[in-house]
Parts: structure tokens; sequence; C-alpha cells
């Protein structure tokens, strides 16, 4: 397979749209087409499917996505051990957040590596725990600083953070030392990110607790500010409540719950990678900032 075809695959399917991937990958649409075209021929069968919607994959396709994304991957790791051979330090290394708590170190660290290998191009991006992990394992990031899940490859802990509760400064459980868990079975709950599997859903999850949602947001900003409404309380991590100013109050849950953060990275990720994860690791045990 062509591996240029491969990548406009990859990046037609992100975009789900054939003129967004051509004008993210310097082509036209036609050009994008005829590739799309003969990676078909190639492999024998149809991997996208058309609608005014956008684009949509086959389940063919969808059988070949890990095998395409470690072929990329691949040629990824022959460039950069080639570029390395040859006295040089070429390459992309791809870096996830849930916590914007780690922005400044995390610019820290990618100053200083880009300072000892220019060559080497470095994405940051945001997002949440269970969907950063995945990116991972899929090859679609190389390192991510998450909370823990089961299904993590490689593991470096950073610390221990503990669930809160989010009070109004007026209600009933805000003159208490800790709010029960039971309680979000009982009063207004603001569900924050629903439509991902956070560390709010499996401490509740874990004690069978039902909450009584009144109101959801896909933003923890946002539910602060309902929570400061006294539209009902909240959960979440401490390392999202820290810095908050408002009237609310942030409390312990009873019992106590705490979440491991940590950076989460790919054990065949590239060469590239594993350069600045080494870089990553000395700077973690030289500064010991967490």
């Amino acid at each position: 397979m062509d591996v240029e075809k491969v990548r406009a695959l990859i990046c037609v399917i992100e975009e789900k749209s054939i003129s967004a991937a051509a004008d993210k990958m310097g082509y036209t649409p036609s050009g994008i087409s005829r590739m799309m075209a003969a990676l078909e021929d190639d492999l024998g069968f149809q991997l996208l499917i058309r609608r005014k919607e956008g684009i949509s994959v086959t389940a063919e396709c969808r059988q070949m996505l890990p095998v395409i994304r470690d072929y990329i991957r691949s040629d990824e790791e022959c460039i950069q051990m080639a570029a390395r051979i040859r006295g040089m330090e070429v390459g992309t290394v791809t870096i996830g957040s849930a916590y914007s708590e780690y922005y400044r170190w995390l610019a820290e660290c990618v100053k200083s590596f880009h300072e000892k290998y220019p060559g080497i191009r470095m994405e940051l991006s945001s997002g949440y725990s269970s969907d950063l992990i995945q990116k991972v394992l899929n090859h679609k990031l190389d390192i991510a600083i998450v909370s823990r899940r089961d299904e993590v490859d490689e593991w470096l802990p950073l610390r221990k953070d503990p669930m809160v509760a989010w009070v109004p400064v007026n209600h009933r459980l805000a003159g208490l030392k800790g709010v029960p868990i039971e309680e979000f079975a009982k009063e207004n709950y603001i569900d924050s990110n629903p439509e991902y599997v956070t560390d709010n859903a499996l401490v509740l999850e874990k004690y069978g607790i039902s909450p009584n949602i009144q109101l959801q947001s896909k933003d923890s900003h946002a539910s602060w500010q309902m929570v400061e409404a006294g539209l009902g309380i909240g959960l979440n991590n401490y390392i999202n409540s820290k810095d908050r100013i408002g009237e609310v109050k942030v409390l312990p849950l009873i019992p106590e719950q705490t979440v491991e953060i940590g950076i989460t990275y790919s054990r065949d990720m590239t060469l590239a990678g594993r350069i600045f994860m080494e870089q990553l690791k000395n700077d973690y045990i030289r500064k010991s900032i967490f």
C-alpha cells in the first residue's frame, strides 16, 4: 500500500469530508478522491460510504483501521530511524492532557526538548481521560496525562487526586466537613460531560448511586456556575477545583475517593515519542514537581 494514500484515508475519516481532508493535506478534492479509489482497488473492497451528512466507513474499513494505523506508525518509525542514523532527529510527538494544571509544565518540557531536538515537531491537545487513553491505544497520540483506567498500556504515576463535591455556599450540605456519597442520589445533581466515561461517573457507579440529574453540561466551568447559582450540587476532581473562585464550597466525599493521575504512553510508539518520553521521565524525577 502507498503510505500517502493510507494517510489520506485516515485524514478523510477524521475530517468526515473529502474536501476538508484535501485542504488539510494540500491536495485537491479530486486528488484525494482518486487516492481513495486507488486504495480501494488495491485492497479489493470499499472503504468509504459517501452521504450528504458526511463520510463514514464500511465494516471492512473498520476492521482494517488498527492495521492501517500500525502501518503509518511503522513508516514514521523508519523515517525517524533513518534520520537518526544520518545524525538528525526528526518526527512528530503528539501529547494530550486531560488537566489544564499540567499545561505549563508540559510547555516547559516541550521548550527544553525543542531546544535539543529542533527537528522534532510537537503537537499538544486537550481532552477527557477515557478519550485520550483510546487515542494512545490507537496510535493517535503518543503520550497523555490522564486519570488511570484499566485499559492503559504503559503508566507513570504522578499524583493521587481526591474527588470533591461542589456545593452552593447557602446549601444545607455546605456546613458539613464532607458530603456523603449517597447525597448525590437525593440532591439535584449537575452532571458534567455526560457523554464521556468521567471520574465522576465511575465514582457514582462504584457505589451504585443513580444521581438525581437535573442539569447536564459539557463544560466543567459551566457546571461550576450552575452550582454557584444554587441549581444543584456537583462532583469533580480536586485538581479542577482548587483555583476556582465563587460562591461554592469544595468539600471532600465521605467515604474519601481518590483517582490516580499519571502519564500513559504506547509501549510501541515512534522513536521521536520514545526520545521525548525519556526526557519527560528525567524531568519528572529531577524536578519532583508532583
